[in-house]
């Protein structure tokens, strides 16, 4: 009796499953249930397109997706709707079928033989100026522009918003932005040539005096020299608490070795051409922070400019960048020598 009846059950659910009556998920559990109800809709849409791509090329007529696409918003609703929330993801109708759309119309072009323009198909194809990453080996340089970041915007045309023109920028605040690398520096004025050892804030009231200099360590090999008591205490606005920081900015410090050399070229330096580091006025008389012309690098024999990177044989000496043919010395940290503060990283 027991063996009759297991006999008739498995029957019944052999029938059923055969005329449809259960659904195609059966057994599984909602996630999974779900994703396989989607990728067999997706499936049908695709062969919706390519249908309507065929008929349309049998009565030579611009191909219509309208009842595909209707088709799909309707089945794809209906079956988030009856999975309440148990789906793997929700709300990709739009994404599976652009992606569906894109994949559909570049196998047609093949089929067709002809080459097509696919914008979101990662591949910058004839008439496209990018697609995605692929920039077509463009650059901001080959645009026109002195550097920066090129990128491809929606519409498959480049942004060049993050393109520049000139690698630094005078913020006309005291500040200058170096482009290439996003280091913004402290700007230095009013080169006379007569250093000034910086004791205090009150013997060096103005820190972008270009001929101000500073001792790195005060009890070796300890950062607590006047570069930090002094010139980042008066850019950081120390005493204070943070009200006057130049340009609104906290975070100065002193420069390492590399982003100094990244700075440090004769050409962007000689006082006979403009730049943002030594301008055509740089002089005892510039003294405006304000002005673009008015910007000064110490050039007077022997300008060595501090930075924060120590000397690895010995942690009494820090490296420092003489600013006159770019060479790098390590120096004892008590000396007395320029610095130039730096924020932000590369």
């Amino acid at each position: 009796m027991h063996k009759r009846k297991l006999i008739v059950s498995v029957l019944v659910v052999f029938f059923a499953a055969a005329s449809g009556s259960l659904s195609p998920g059966w057994g599984l559990d909602p996630a999974p249930r779900c994703e396989s109800k989607k990728l067999k809709e997706a499936g049908k849409y695709a062969f919706c397109r390519m249908k309507a791509e065929a008929k349309a090329v049998k009565k030579n007529t611009p191909a219509d997706y309208a009842k595909c696409d209707a088709k799909f918003s309707s089945k794809w609703g209906k079956i988030e709707t009856a999975a309440a929330g148990t789906c793997p993801v929700t709300g990709d109708a739009l994404a599976v079928q652009g992606q569906a759309t894109i994949d559909a119309t570049e196998l047609a072009a093949t089929i067709a033989g002809i080459g097509t323009a696919v914008c979101g198909d990662g591949v910058a194809a004839a008439g496209e100026d990018c697609d995605q990453s692929d920039l077509a080996g463009e650059t901001c340089v080959t645009q026109g522009f002195a550097g920066g970041t090129l990128s491809c915007a929606g519409g498959c045309g480049f942004d060049t918003g993050s393109c520049w023109t000139v690698r630094f920028d005078d913020n006309a605040d005291g500040t200058i932005t170096d482009n290439e690398t996003g280091l913004r520096w402290m700007k230095q004025v009013a080169f006379d040539g007569a250093p000034v050892d910086c004791t205090s804030a009150a013997l060096c009231p103005n820190p972008h005096d270009v001929d101000n200099r500073y001792t790195w360590s005060a009890t070796l090999p300890n950062f607590d020299g006047e570069v930090s008591t002094v010139l980042l205490a008066q850019l950081n606005d120390t005493a204070g608490g943070g009200a006057s920081c130049l340009a609104g900015f906290c975070d100065w410090r002193l420069a390492t070795r590399s982003e100094l050399a990244s700075i440090n070229d004769d050409s962007t330096l000689a006082p006979s051409t403009f730049s943002a580091f030594h301008g055509t006025s740089c002089g005892p008389g510039c003294t405006d922070v304000t002005d673009p012309a008015c910007s000064c690098t110490n050039t007077a024999p022997l300008p060595l400019y501090w930075s924060s990177s120590d000397y690895a044989s010995n942690p009494n000496f820090a490296w420092t960048v003489e600013f006159d043919d770019g060479a790098v010395a390590f120096t004892n940290k008590t000396s007395s020598h320029y610095a130039r503060a730096v924020r932000g990283s590369p």
